[in-house]
């Protein structure tokens, strides 16, 4: 599965074009839905395109992750300094960090799936803002459940593998890790698809390609663009795009 959502956000400004979050995610998907389309053969594996809608709906922003972070950082404190007070500070925060931010679009979708349909899946690539700045692919997720974002989801790493070893033989550079914010593919890894007997299955593996350039994702911060005004054509670049095409 291949997935994009929809996105322009009213949120510092009310003008808020959308052309690298997401217009370049939608744009990526086309083009590889029109090489299917084109293509004298059929892919290998059923190639399935979802453009959703609602990534930014439920999300509560940055208050709640700093809450999670605070909550967390306290938790270490308490560990590193054998003193308990710094955990009892911390436990009314607790709930948080089982807080899900956002993507209601797709976690509507997979939770509407058939048991038979989520156990088919056999990867989920999420692409969101690719226009400017680096290749990242995502190893963990922080947002959604926090918690278990910050290990290893089971059946992923191979998907990471795979995409990591194409970044290598195009000779692309990539980072791996980002410290806040979520995308669709968190949907996929939240999920489980049951087996017959009600045996719980595994995760489906999913993965998220973005771009980030320091500042980029922040309004507050010089050269922030993303849910602002100053999401617009002119600041889209082609090299990226390439990249996540390639």
């Amino acid at each position: 599965m291949l997935v994009a959502h929809y996105d322009t956000w009213a949120g510092f400004s009310q003008n808020a074009p959308g052309a690298d979050d997401n217009t370049t995610g939608e744009e990526v998907l086309k083009q590889y839905l029109l090489r299917d389309l084109c293509s004298p053969e059929l892919p290998a594996l059923t190639h399935c395109y979802l453009f959703a809608g609602s990534e930014e709906c439920g999300t509560r922003g940055l208050v709640s992750q700093l809450g999670v972070i605070g909550c967390l950082s306290l938790i270490c404190y308490a560990i590193s300094s054998a003193n308990p007070v710094y955990f009892l500070v911390a436990l009314p925060f607790l709930p948080l960090t089982n807080y899900r931010f956002g993507i209601t679009g797709t976690r509507h979708f997979v939770e509407s799936l058939s048991q038979e349909d989520k156990a088919s899946i056999r990867a989920a690539i999420a692409v969101d803002a690719v226009g400017e700045g680096r290749l990242y692919i995502l190893e963990n997720e922080m947002g959604a459940n926090f918690l278990r974002a910050l290990f290893p989801y089971e059946g992923s790493e191979k998907l990471n593998d795979l995409l990591e070893e194409a970044a290598h033989l195009h000779h692309i550079k990539y980072n791996r890790f980002l410290s806040g914010g979520t995308t669709d593919s968190v949907a996929f890894l939240e999920e489980r698809a049951f087996m017959p007997g009600g045996k719980r299955g595994k995760h489906i593996p999913a993965a998220a390609l973005l771009t980030m350039t320091p500042g980029k994702c922040s309004p507050i911060v010089w050269g922030g663009k993303l849910h602002t005004a100053h999401d617009t054509p002119d600041r889209v670049y082609a090299e990226p795009i390439a990249e996540v095409l390639s």
